[in-house]
């Protein structure tokens, strides 16, 4: 039988750093970016929505990805998004799959 740590809280502890895992900032930045930011704002609305914690911790897996890919190009604003950019981001996407 494995020792569970989080017993006598019943479980709270765990769900709490489950919880908080999703909200932490995507890079070391002290001043983030525009597209971060927004970023971490759409997973609080999602959190505030009622979202699963679950869900919203797959959601800010793709999403970091995303992030990734916008830094790799110098994209830090939404704004700077282009339909050729989105189409090439959907390449990458498709590649990083097949992986």
């Amino acid at each position: 039988m494995a020792f569970n740590r989080y017993a006598s809280t019943g479980g709270k502890e765990k769900k709490i750093a489950s919880e908080l895992r999703y909200h932490q900032p995507l890079t070391n930045e002290t001043s983030p970016s525009v597209l971060e930011t927004r970023i971490l704002e759409y997973l609080d609305k999602q959190k505030s929505l009622g979202i699963s914690i679950h869900t919203i911790r797959c959601q800010r897996f793709y999403l970091e990805v995303y992030f990734k890919w916008c830094m790799e190009r110098g994209i830090e604003d939404p704004n700077q998004m282009t339909m050729s950019l989105v189409d090439r981001y959907g390449k990458y996407v498709s590649q990083y799959r097949n992986q």
